[in-house]
């Protein structure tokens, strides 16, 4: 754990990448290349001390110093005029803050276990004990007993309405949205993002959004608690390379606008479920 939130996890995974480049053939081919690397610059042993202390500063001057060796071999190989890079984050912040004495938080813990335990009495009070209707709980999703629903010739979709009315009655739970809202495209603003970010096949009959600052408790000592943030984290963006001038942009840029973006350099197309347009600033001719 030690090696992993220190600055010499960062050193090899820059010797990796440099392996890749020098043996790897990149840019020798007809089709583009891709090289996605992800590096640590968070603080030491995961202190979640927000302030810049001087193992975090220590981290971010050896990134510098593997990003110049990094960007070194690339134009040496393959030439940084012929590359697109792009820079980005996930952004940092500190998940236990101290609040003044006096001051109302509206936090807690959710417990998933409990909420599928109480769900599955709520439904058996009402269409019977003889089998269980709930599967269980994940990724803040819970789904239903597709099979027992379907042999007990019950409607799902009432099902769905009646499970949701009664979960958004937990403490906690600021919204609930059933699969068959977004399957039938019945979404909203509210709703798109899980119409988005989830796939037909595989989501839950019902995605719960817990509120602001509550944990999910599993249950589980060994488990780590899971610290819910509904609000966005600010992160940098930088494309550099393949001719772009040098520029700021000024305004919010959001992330499902970097994968069109790069698409547009590569003159590929997008993503199947992608929805935004390429940031103007790199693709409108000035």
């Amino acid at each position: 754990f030690n090696l992993k939130t220190s600055p010499f996890i960062n050193k090899e995974i820059n010797r990796l990448a440099l392996q890749f480049l020098e043996y790897g053939a990149f840019g020798t081919r007809s089709c583009p290349d891709m090289l996605a690397i992800t590096y640590y610059a968070g603080n030491y042993r995961g202190n979640m001390h927000k302030e810049y202390t001087r193992e975090i500063q220590d981290t971010y001057y050896q990134l510098d110093k593997d990003l110049e060796q990094l960007l070194d071999k690339i134009d040496k190989k393959v030439g940084l005029s012929n590359t697109l890079i792009v820079f980005t984050g996930s952004g940092y912040y500190k998940s236990e803050e101290e609040y003044p004495d006096g001051m109302l938080l509206t936090n807690g813990e959710f417990h998933p276990k409990r909420c599928v335990a109480l769900l599955n009495m709520y439904l058996m009070a009402i269409y019977g004990q003889h089998t269980s209707w709930v599967k269980g709980f994940y990724n803040n999703q819970i789904y239903l007993n597709r099979k027992a629903i379907e042999d007990a010739k019950l409607d799902l979709t009432v099902i769905q309405e009646k499970a949701a009315e009664f979960l958004r009655e937990f403490s906690g739970v600021q919204f609930v949205a059933t699969e068959n809202v977004l399957r039938t495209g019945n979404w909203n603003e509210k709703t798109s993002k899980y119409l988005h970010g989830t796939h037909i096949s595989s989501r839950g009959d019902l995605i719960i959004e817990l509120q602001p600052g509550w944990t999910i408790n599993n249950d589980d000592p060994k488990a780590k608690v899971k610290v819910i943030r509904n609000n966005a984290v600010i992160t940098p963006l930088v494309f550099m390379g393949n001719g772009i001038k040098p520029e700021h942009i000024y305004r919010e840029v959001k992330a499902t606008e970097v994968a069109p973006t790069v698409t547009h350099v590569l003159r590929i197309r997008p993503p199947n479920a992608s929805l935004s347009l390429p940031l103007r600033e790199l693709t409108t001719k000035k």
